[in-house]
This record gives structure tokens, C-alpha cells and sequence, in this order.
């Protein structure tokens, strides 16, 4: 089982052993859909009324700029890094 890829134990010293670990933890399939929805439920439902809350506030033109100018940056940043 090599799921990140070759080389990746150069690049992250430990990973794979830690993906394993983790792999030999969770044999209940339905145990971990439903606890990585869960978390997503918990991380994303206060998001959303922030956003909301944010959005009568903020000018919309803003908020496009600001997220067009992110999401350059970080494909620039994805692009250049090793």
C-alpha cells in the first residue's frame, strides 16, 4: 500500500507508517464515513452563518476581488513549490 505516491518517504520521513497505523485503526467503513461527515457537519454549519452574516455587510464586487486574488496566489504558490 503506497498511497503518497513515490519518493514520498523522503519527503515525509514516518508518513507512511503513520497512514498504516491509522489505516489498521478504522476497519469499520461505516464508522468513518460517518465520523468524517460528522466533523465536516461541525467545521462547515458555522461557516456558513458567519458567511452569511458577513455577506450583507461586505460588498459582493470585494469579496469576488479578494477571492480571485486568493485563489491566484495559492495556484501560483502550488505551481512553484517542490
Amino acid at each position: 500500500m503506497r498511497p503518497l505516491g513515490r519518493g514520498a518517504e523522503k519527503r515525509f520521513p514516518g508518513a507512511l507508517e503513520f497512514y498504516q497505523s491509522g489505516a489498521r485503526l478504522f476497519n469499520d467503513l461505516a464508522a468513518v464515513i460517518a465520523g468524517t461527515t460528522l466533523g465536516m457537519l461541525v467545521a462547515d454549519v458555522p461557516v456558513v452563518y458567519v458567511g452569511r452574516a458577513a455577506a450583507g455587510r461586505i460588498p459582493l464586487r470585494a469579496m469576488r476581488i479578494v477571492a480571485a486574488t486568493l485563489f491566484a496566489v495559492l495556484a501560483v504558490v502550488a505551481l512553484v513549490a517542490p
